[in-house]
């Protein structure tokens, strides 16, 4: 006997029933794995070297507890190379990254030195902003989200601030 044949002995009401209750499971199913999908709560920590690393922790107990008016709020899974703002969308910072291939290239960037900080500034597809700090000892990344701000910009003094404090410029001693 097929399924289709066991469905057409169910009782007189039977099948709608358990159809519905088949399809609120499946959309169930669909919904969450597409709310895991959207959510940015879960960003993979970097791995920065053993020098970096320990910029890395430094920095982070340098961080704003707030940045903008909104309050820290850090992705899982918790790591001390990573930090977030809570924001609609949030801000999010990666420590001990890679040096992003752009920099590697021959040709002019944009590019802002805030609180003697130089950073990178790249417009991704949506209009998030990516800032990654220039020759640092490890490299720094910040990805501001479209509509976080009025001005996706308006982070980098509070970030500079701790980045100057605790992750060297490249020719320091």
């Amino acid at each position: 006997m097929t399924e289709f044949a066991r469905f057409r002995f169910l009782p007189a009401g039977a099948m709608p029933r358990r159809m519905l209750l088949l399809s609120t499971v499946l959309c169930v199913l669909l919904a969450g794995g597409f709310l895991w999908w959207r959510s940015d709560g879960r960003v993979p920590p970097p791995v920065p070297d053993a020098r970096g690393a320990a910029l890395c922790r430094a920095l982070d107990r340098a961080l704003p507890h707030s940045l903008q008016g909104r309050a820290r709020r850090d992705p899982q899974p918790s790591s001390p190379y990573t930090a977030a703002w809570r924001s609609d969308p949030r801000t999010v910072l990666k420590c001990g990254v890679p040096v992003p291939p752009v920099l590697l290239e021959q040709r002019e960037l944009d590019g802002a030195t805030v609180n003697d900080v130089d950073w990178l500034i790249e417009k991704l597809d949506g209009g998030d902003y990516r800032f990654t700090t220039v020759e640092r000892r490890t490299t720094v990344e910040v990805t501001v989200r479209a509509g976080a701000y009025a001005n996706p910009t308006d982070v980098l003094p509070q970030l500079s601030d701790a980045v100057a404090k605790t992750v060297p410029s490249r020719f320091t001693q």
